[in-house]
């Protein structure tokens, strides 16, 4: 019985991450257009990875730094 108990604390550990990606994901696809955009990147993919590795040189979480590139305001143009 603690066995199943131990389980299922598991797995609601492991949906409660889910949900939280599944929420985040539409905000780093906004923040990987946003880069596309500002810096002239070829893909999305390249706005990925350029997510990624300063998510994780800065040790924060990549939904973090998605929800500060879309409320940074860009360069002013000109």
């Amino acid at each position: 019985m603690e066995q199943l108990r131990a389980t299922a604390g598991r797995l609601r550990e492991q949906v409660a991450e889910l949900e939280v990606r599944a929420r985040a994901r539409p905000r780093i696809a906004l923040a990987e257009g946003i880069l596309v955009e500002r810096y002239r990147l070829a893909h999305a993919q390249d706005a990925f990875v350029l997510l990624r590795r300063a998510s994780q040189h800065a040790n924060i979480k990549l939904h973090q730094l998605a929800t500060a590139v879309v409320r940074t305001p860009g360069p002013a143009p000109g």
